[in-house]
């Protein structure tokens, strides 16, 4: 006969603790393997001519490729050059990475709203957002200017490479 098996030794795990014991590291792992590759899928792309892009509040060095004409778009890239390059002066400058600029046109069209700070980039903005100053009033195939404008509008941007004329007039005052 054999002795029978002694006691006081170590108490078989529950299985919920063995399952967990497993599970939580997987989901940690899994979890952490998301991250990366949502941030390596989100980071920015390289960006060539005709693409178009949002300018991250208005600042050098970040953007993103999107959709011309929709809302997010800032600008469509005419040119890349080199940093030490220069653009047409009818366009506006901004950084795509540490060695290339890109020259470019605001990507708007009529009902758009943009901010245009004192000094650097405009952006397009909600009409009813605070920083909106400029509403597009027109938007004409042509390098002609003033000529091109709607009656209201205030303030025109000529793209005389492009032969692209932009017409502004001032956001309305909120009440």
């Amino acid at each position: 006969m054999l002795p029978p098996p002694p006691t006081g030794g170590p108490e078989p795990r529950p299985p919920g603790r063995l399952i967990a014991a497993v599970l939580i590291p997987l989901a940690l792992l899994l979890t952490a393997l998301l991250f990366a590759v949502g941030g390596w899928l989100a980071a920015e792309r390289p960006v060539h001519a005709g693409q178009c892009v949002d300018i991250a509040g208005g600042t050098w060095g970040g953007h993103r490729v999107v959709d011309c004409g929709s809302s997010e778009s800032d600008y469509l890239v005419v040119h890349r050059i080199a940093r030490d390059g220069r653009c047409h002066p009818d366009y506006d400058l901004f950084e795509l990475d540490g060695s290339t600029i890109a020259c470019g046109i605001l990507d708007v069209r009529v009902g758009d709203c943009v901010h245009q700070p004192s000094f650097g980039l405009g952006t397009k903005v909600r009409c009813a957002d605070p920083s909106a100053t400029l509403l597009v009033t027109a938007v004409e195939a042509t390098a002609a200017g003033e000529s091109a404008c709607t009656p209201d509008s205030e303030v025109y941007w000529v793209y005389g490479e492009a032969a692209l004329t932009h017409c502004f007039k001032a956001v309305p005052a909120l009440v």
